[in-house]
């Protein structure tokens, strides 16, 4: 949420001692004629015209005297260098600067198709009445340079996204005024820079993206006792979460992912009464998910994603209920669905997938879970049937359950899904027929139903499925025709139906100008491949053999210049 912030408030304040408004004007036109490109078409001071005074530019604020304190230059589009922008005797009286979104490139001029990298100025130092220093999105190399921290008012200091390095450890001060720092996506490597240990009043901290090597330094939760967002991700910090945790009382966020951190999760992270966010994906941690988590009952975001833990799911997490988010999908835990899981009625995505949870989907889950976007259970050990209370969640975009152990009928409420995008129930014990009520789902752009044991004909109201890209009805036991509604599936690009008992022939209209895969082997079709089946030109995957196919290759596979045998494709008799 703080991230946001800076898109709103990104600005430089300084104060200094006064100079005529001309000239504070002369020195912003001479910093604008020296970038290569811009939109700051009011930028003048021609008697003809109307904009005489700098007060009345795009993105400048005055005061009731007319000095210049503001400047809003975010997405003017502006590109260029900081060259000619002086940091000391004009602009005096200027509170804010704000050049988020600015291709900017600090150093020497250049032309706009031959930018080169630079560092940030040392000159920035002497404005030392700042409060805002933004430089974010820009390509500054080099050190950070330590007479930054001579800023002793600077409150906020937002440098990501850029090619910087590590500062000085020695020369670069303490910055007492700090409570906002923003470092990521840079290249800080080994150990995080002291100064920051000092900046006791630090409430946001994000050092993600970079490349530091060393365990967590105890410091950040022993010195920086207001911290509410610690951003830690994507570095390659390694050893134990350490239990000074406890220390950040305020913690609201606390990201820690894509990391090498090991050994337990500790328990003591349960006493962040605050936390709202909580992730810890893809570090090698091993042992259980601590059931002091059911503590937090804040917590609307939990990502512990492919994190090597090994227990059962515990019984507590059912107590957060403030959870929308919940990723604890590839990791190796065990056993049913807690009955507490339940109480998550704000659970709007939920993960699961790849691990070894077994048991029944019961369905009080779902009657609680109507919030549910995302419901991702596949690749466990799940049995039972699927209940059909599964139709009330109506806001359900992604049902994935494939590589289970269901077994049962599809349930006929599921054609009250109206807003799902992709039911994957592959790979599972399905039995009995597909229900006609799949032709409510209009919206549905992705359907495998691979691998089971279902039965029956294709209902002629999957043509309904306008949005359909993927269909993969393969190695179950349907049988009959292919409707001819089929031909109304303009938008599929995948159809795979081989391994069933299908007969008769396929509708001679069926050719979807997307379609680049087909596969019709090994049923009892007969008749001739439709003639359009590659009307499109995009084929480049068609079996059709161990059918009874008859007649002459279709002509419109000369249209097909992808189309490559990997295997007997076609086989006529």
């Amino acid at each position: 949420m703080r991230e946001v912030f800076y898109y709103f408030l990104l600005l430089f304040s300084f104060s200094f001692l006064q100079t005529p408004a001309q000239e504070e004007a002369e020195a912003l036109l001479k910093w604008k004629n020296s970038l290569s490109s811009h939109g700051l078409t009011s930028w003048s001071l021609n008697s003809s015209s109307s904009t005489t005074t700098p007060c009345n530019w795009t993105g400048i604020r005055c005061n009731k005297i007319g000095r210049i304190v503001g400047i809003n230059l975010a997405k003017s589009g502006l590109i260029g260098t900081l060259y000619q922008f002086t940091f000391t005797i004009h602009l005096t009286s200027l509170f804010t600067l704000n050049t988020l979104g600015l291709t900017l490139f600090w150093g020497f001029p250049t032309q706009v198709s031959q930018l080169r990298l630079g560092a940030i100025p040392s000159e920035i130092g002497n404005l030392l009445n700042l409060r805002v220093l933004c430089l974010f999105n820009n390509s500054l190399v080099g050190p950070i340079p330590y007479q930054l921290s001579n800023l002793r008012q600077v409150s906020h200091l937002h440098l990501g996204g850029n090619y910087l390095e590590n500062p000085d450890p020695i020369r670069f001060k303490s910055m007492a005024s700090l409570t906002d720092l923003n470092l990521h996506y840079n290249l800080l490597t080994l150990e995080v820079p002291p100064f920051i240990f000092q900046c006791s009043k630090l409430i946001f901290l994000d050092l993600s993206y970079n490349n530091f090597t060393s365990m967590i330094p105890v410091q950040l939760f022993t010195s920086l006792k207001v911290l509410k967002f610690l951003n830690l991700t994507q570095n390659q910090f390694e050893g134990p979460i350490p239990m000074e945790i406890k220390n950040l009382a305020e913690l609201q966020e606390l990201k820690l992912g894509e990391n090498r951190l090991n050994g337990t999760i500790p328990s003591e992270i349960g006493l962040q009464s605050n936390l709202r966010i909580l992730e810890l994906h893809e570090n090698p941690f091993h042992g259980p998910i601590p059931s002091s988590i059911g503590s937090l009952r804040m917590l609307e975001r939990l990502n512990i994603l492919k994190a090597g833990l090994n227990s059962s799911i515990p019984y507590e997490l059912g107590f957060c209920t403030n959870l929308s988010f919940l990723e604890l999908s590839q990791n190796n835990l065990v056993g049913p669905l807690p009955p507490s899981m339940a109480s998550l009625t704000r659970i709007s995505e939920l993960g699961l997938s790849s691990n070894q949870i077994s048991g029944e989907i019961h369905p009080f889950f779902l009657s609680n879970w109507t919030e549910l976007i995302s419901l991702q259970l596949h690749k466990n050990n799940l049995s039972g049937t699927i209940p059909p209370e599964i139709g009330s969640l109506h806001k359900l975009n992604f049902l994935i359950l494939f590589q289970n152990q269901l077994s049962g009928s599809m349930p006929w409420e599921i054609g009250n899904i109206l807003n799902l995008y992709e039911l994957d129930l592959s790979n599972n014990h399905l039995t009995g027929f597909i229900p006609p009520s799949i032709g409510n789902l209009s919206r549905l752009a992705k359907l495998s139903l691979m691998n089971n044991q279902l039965s029956g004909t294709l209902p002629h109201e999957m043509g309904k499925l306008k949005r359909l890209q993927f269909l993969d009805l393969s190695l179950n036991k349907l049988h009959g025709t292919l409707p001819s509604s089929i031909t109304h599936l303009e938008n599929l690009n995948s159809l795979y139906v081989h391994y069933n008992n299908f007969s008769g022939n396929i509708p001679k209209d069926f050719g979807p100008s997307s379609l680049g895969s087909v596969s019709f082997s090994v049923n009892n079709f007969t008749g001739k491949l439709p003639p359009q089946i590659c009307i499109g030109g995009k084929l480049v995957y068609l079996t059709a053999d161990q059918n009874m196919f008859d007649g002459s290759i279709p002509p419109s596979l000369k249209n097909c210049t992808g189309l490559a045998p990997r295997r007997p494709v076609i086989q006529i008799r």
